[in-house]
């Protein structure tokens, strides 16, 4: 199993038992399927784990003051940690800037991002 410990990590704790989750879908499902099915799995897991969570977290881009955009969050856990999943074979810089914007917006930390792969679970750290 991959290395999921980091500790220089803010909440690494917490961010270790997410991750774990994310392992462990991959482990039960394997690769090829629909990135939805990957987030019920997802949630069912941090169920399983005793994980707070929100899915789906809506939120807004303001710009002047003024909504200018409107986004749904994947999972937000134990109100620190923003997670977005992607189910496709590798991580992309638009989807670490799209997490990233997230965050910003939301003025969230702590961010992972989670791909599904061929090769397995790949997980992008990201600090705000």
């Amino acid at each position: 199993m991959p290395e999921i410990r980091n500790k220089n990590f803010p909440e690494s704790e917490l961010t270790e038992k997410i991750i774990g989750c994310a392992f462990e879908v991959y482990k039960r499902l394997g690769h090829g399927i629909p990135e939805k099915i990957y987030q019920n799995a997802f949630a069912e897991m941090l169920s399983e784990n005793n994980l707070n969570f929100r899915r789906e977290k809506y939120g807004k881009i303001k710009f002047h003051d003024k909504i200018v955009g409107r986004y749904f969050l994947d999972f937000f856990v134990e109100n620190k940690v923003a997670v977005e999943l992607k189910a496709r074979n590798d991580i992309f810089r638009n989807d670490v800037n799209q997490l990233l914007g997230y965050m910003k917006s939301e003025d969230v930390k702590l961010g992972l991002l989670i791909v599904f792969t061929r090769d397995g679970a790949r997980v992008k750290r990201l600090i705000n």
